[in-house]
């Protein structure tokens, strides 16, 4: 086999490799889910509440501030005192117990506002664990 036969061959070796390698490694796409325990999941739900002008997703952010993640309590305390202006003290950093105090104060300011249907089944909302 001359030589050039060698370095095609190498190349297109090199080349179906690189494919190979480029298709194992794709990502599933995230879909934004505001009640998911995976973070990367559950962000993109969040930024898209804090804009989003619908009692749902002000039910969504409410839910968010029980999770065991302190980044998604952070972004959801943000998100909801953008939409309303205030935080009703909540903290995304408190110990669990103040954090569900706030998180019960947020839950009484919800179920106040007009078009509210709250069908909250996490946990911390009866004074449980956190959510996961």
């Amino acid at each position: 086999m001359p030589a050039h036969r060698y370095h095609v061959a190498a190349l297109l070796l090199a080349a179906a490799l690189l494919l190979a390698q480029a298709a194992g490694c794709r990502q599933k796409p995230v879909t934004p889910d505001a009640r998911a325990a995976d973070p990367q999941s559950v962000i993109p739900a969040l930024v898209g509440s804090a804009s989003a002008n619908d009692p749902a997703s002000l039910e969504d952010l409410v839910y968010a501030l029980g999770h065991h993640d302190a980044a998604i309590r952070l972004y959801a305390i943000q998100a909801l005192k953008q939409r309303t202006g205030q935080d009703l003290g909540y903290r995304y950093y408190d110990p669990l117990e103040r954090r569900a105090e706030a998180q019960r104060r947020w839950r009484q300011w919800l179920r106040k506002q007009p078009d509210a249907e709250t069908n909250d089944p996490s946990p911390s909302a009866t004074g449980g664990e956190p959510i996961p």
